[in-house]
């Protein structure tokens, strides 16, 4: 295959598989040598977009607990599709990283972020974040990020793609992102119904509290799930809230423990100092993953582990 029909041939795989972000199809790429290895598909989910390489950080500190972070990302929400193919063995990771840079620019993507080889840092990083099913060699990795807004839709579109070597093969993992503005179903925190489901069950899951992965820092997008939180609090005045934060089961057990209890110090904190919550009325404890509500098997599960509970004692 000639680098012209490489090109061609890589610009047609990305212009399909954008294009069919909304339909749940398996995508056939007919006589191009290239194998769809794995997809999934969400109709809403979160989705952390990195715009930095995972570092390792050798020691905690008063915000992150110690193993691989990022310094920058933004946090997503909307129609969510992943795509694992395999090239054939006479395709480098290098040949593809640059057909797909240049497939981008001609479909009008901006690029957000992008790195080489070892300036990607830590094969195991992007396993950690992304899928342990990536990523084989550190000089021979590539991840790019990109957005674009396309005029007819006003929907944002989102794409990342990380391309490595894995036992002698290039693997590129695909993800697409686009979030919605018409017909959304976001989940919309209400006091009442908080304040229900704690009268019949005494602890409710707060839908709507996002940090960072591995991060304890509030994000912005919390906000609204923080003021019902608060408004519930101050009305029921001789009535002490616990804020317990849970993990799934990525990482080890210390370090989900730790994190865990980061994030329900940051949630407390946040209520009694922005919301002005009284702090006798609350108090904060992690248990990290001891009390799932369902299995850690899969991303599904995983995302309903990662919560944050208020309990009424």
């Amino acid at each position: 295959m000639t680098i012209l029909q490489l090109f061609r041939f890589s610009t047609l795989i990305l212009a399909l598989t954008l294009n069919n972000i909304h339909a749940k199809e398996r995508l056939n790429h007919i006589g191009e040598q290239v194998e769809l290895f794995r997809q999934t598909h969400r109709v809403q989910d979160n989705y952390t977009l990195l715009t930095s390489a995972p570092a390792y950080l050798e020691q905690d500190t008063d915000e992150y607990t110690k193993g691989f972070r990022v310094n920058s990302s933004q946090q997503l929400r909307g129609k969510y599709s992943r795509e694992i193919y395999d090239y054939d063995s006479v395709q480098s990771a290098t040949n593809v990283y640059t057909q797909i840079k240049h497939s981008l620019l001609a479909n009008g993507y901006q690029e957000i972020f992008s790195c080489e080889n070892k300036l990607c840092g830590d094969v195991a990083g992007w396993q950690l974040y992304l899928s342990n099913l990536v990523g084989d060699k550190e000089d021979s990795q590539y991840y790019i990020a990109a957005q674009k807004t396309p005029v007819e839709t006003k929907e944002t579109e989102y794409v990342a793609f990380y391309i490595s070597d894995i036992d002698g093969q290039t693997r590129t993992l695909v993800d697409m992102i686009s979030t919605p503005t018409d017909h959304r179903f976001d989940v919309v925190v209400k006091t009442n119904d908080i304040l229900r489901t704690l009268e019949k069950d005494g602890r409710v899951v707060v839908d709507g509290i996002f940090f960072d992965t591995g991060s304890s820092v509030l994000k912005p997008e919390s906000a609204a799930a923080l003021e019902s939180m608060s408004q519930l609090i101050k009305t029921n005045v001789d009535v002490h809230f616990a804020i317990v934060g849970h993990a799934d089961n990525t990482g080890d057990f210390d370090f989900n423990m730790k994190l865990s209890n980061y994030r329900a110090d940051a949630v407390k904190n946040a209520l009694q100092h922005q919301y002005k919550v009284s702090a006798k009325q609350l108090s904060s404890k992690g248990v990290g993953t001891l009390s799932p509500v369902t299995s850690n098997t899969d991303n599904k599960g995983r995302l309903l582990n990662r919560r944050v509970e208020l309990i009424k004692l």
